[in-house]
């Protein structure tokens, strides 16, 4: 997945993180203290700064009564998972399921015969942090998570939870886009990772689509009416 796309998806992850915590009317102070997390590292994930890793967000997503794919994927159909556990509970749970996906991870590149060092190269994550992923010494951004999983044709379903406190179900997940224009501006970036700003990339494709006399038509009309 191209950086800026990563930056993106993480600005977008952490926007329905705030709307699911303002809409349980939840602060900071808790859900850093339910991941087990200082105040600052849960800000900089609602900030889009850092992205939180799977089993966070499937954590994060219990605690909420939010539904995981509200937080992967925003506002689309939110089922309520109730939190049926504590909290002592909860932070095991959190390493099993980092080392589950660690071992997941780390089978699926040698079934495939591939290296660190390529799978480095393809993801261009460092040798180091990758180790450390495999390790499950470092849990595993889920923007980092996509891109690595798209590298060695995973399905993201595949790490999902499936049963236990932590179970859930999600919709799939789309392919990744097309990679951004190295040179896109940053305030372009800034409207693309704003939900809102969806209806006019929608009119902006299908306008694109159109042949080039029924967008002279259009225009032609529009200038009508403002003349």
């Amino acid at each position: 997945m191209d950086k800026k796309l990563e930056k993106i998806k993480a600005k977008k992850i952490g926007l329905f993180m705030h709307d699911a915590r303002e809409n349980k009317e939840q602060t900071i102070d808790n859900c850093a203290s339910w991941l087990n997390i200082s105040r600052d590292e849960y800000l900089a994930m609602e900030d889009g700064e850092s992205s939180p890793s799977l089993p966070q967000l499937e954590s994060l997503a219990n605690f909420l009564n939010s539904s995981f794919d509200f937080l992967l994927h925003g506002p689309t159909t939110e089922v309520e998972a109730g939190k049926t556990f504590s909290q002592d509970v909860n932070i095991n749970l959190l390493l099993l399921r980092n080392h589950v996906i660690a071992a997941l991870l780390k089978q699926t590149r040698l079934e495939k015969n591939i290296s660190l060092d390529q799978l480095s190269v393809l993801s261009t994550i460092p040798s180091d942090v990758l180790q450390s992923y495999e390790n499950a010494s470092t849990p595993i951004p889920v923007v980092a998570l996509e891109n690595l999983i798209e590298k060695l044709d995973l399905s993201l379903d595949k790490l999902f939870s499936k049963s236990g406190p932590l179970g859930h179900s999600s919709t799939p997940v789309s392919p990744p886009p097309a990679a951004l224009p190295e040179d896109l501006p940053e305030d372009m970036l800034q409207f693309i990772s704003k939900p809102v700003n969806r209806p006019y990339l929608d009119l902006a494709m299908r306008l694109s689509k159109m042949e080039a006399d029924k967008l002279r038509s259009i225009a032609a009309s529009l200038l009508e009416i403002t003349y």
